[in-house]
């Protein structure tokens, strides 16, 4: 997929020419070109802003691509771990469930096709060449609404209003015209917890899990969350 990218003009990431991925006991490797990067990049929304809309003003993907999976892994990690307890844990896979429903009644404005899937600042590579998007494990077929996402819910992290509002004037959109983002922010918060989930052996992603599951019981969007 990425090496169609690059052969569209699109500054992706590429994998190396080899037989992969690579399975070991409990992993999966895959093994990608090396990019000197030149700076930090984990701020920088409107070179996002640009290359999401340059992204998703390709033409259709050449090769099947999945749907977009908006919830990720969380009602198997939900069910398979007991680091929530019963009561939180009902209630957030029936949410998870409210949300799907809603999800199936709505329609895209942006429309459909190829997404990133995990679009945020810190996926950008600043190289001397110029900016890179890396992180393509979640690349799919859905609404490209999914794309501004992450740059939208910047706020849970304390980042700067100033940030999202550079992302919008880079890819040339009013978020007051997309009805289904506040729709899709809720899953993506939702989607965000599996990770926490399995990894609440380790005492500080058990803190922030908690943290978390309070917040969205509660309509709580002003705690700020912390990225482990």
């Amino acid at each position: 997929m990425t090496r169609w990218l690059r052969g569209q003009g699109f500054p992706a990431t590429e994998p190396l020419d080899i037989g992969q991925p690579v399975t070991v006991p409990g992993h999966i490797a895959t093994f990608w070109r090396y990019v000197t990067v030149t700076g930090q990049t984990g701020r920088d929304t409107t070179a996002l802003g640009h290359l999401v809309r340059q992204l998703h003003s390709l033409p259709p993907s050449p090769f099947p691509l999945p749907a977009a999976n908006l919830l990720g892994s969380l009602r198997a990690d939900l069910e398979n771990r007991s680091a929530v307890p019963a009561g939180e844990r009902r209630w957030l896979l029936a949410r998870a469930d409210e949300l799907e429903q809603q999800y199936q009644e709505t329609r895209s404005v942006l429309g459909t096709g190829l997404v990133h899937g995990d679009a945020h600042a810190a996926n950008l590579l600043h190289t001397p060449n110029g900016v890179v998007l890396g992180d393509w494990d979640s690349v799919s077929h859905g609404p490209r609404e999914l794309d501004l996402v992450p740059t939208s819910l910047w706020y849970r992290f304390g980042r700067p209003q100033a940030e999202w509002r550079a992302f919008c004037a880079a890819y040339d959109f009013d978020p007051g015209e997309l009805p289904s983002l506040p729709l899709l922010q809720r899953l993506r918060e939702l989607h965000a917890l599996a990770a926490y989930v399995r990894n609440a052996d380790d005492p500080a992603s058990r803190a922030e899990l908690t943290k978390r599951i309070i917040s969205l019981k509660t309509g709580n969007q002003t705690v700020a969350w912390r990225a482990l």
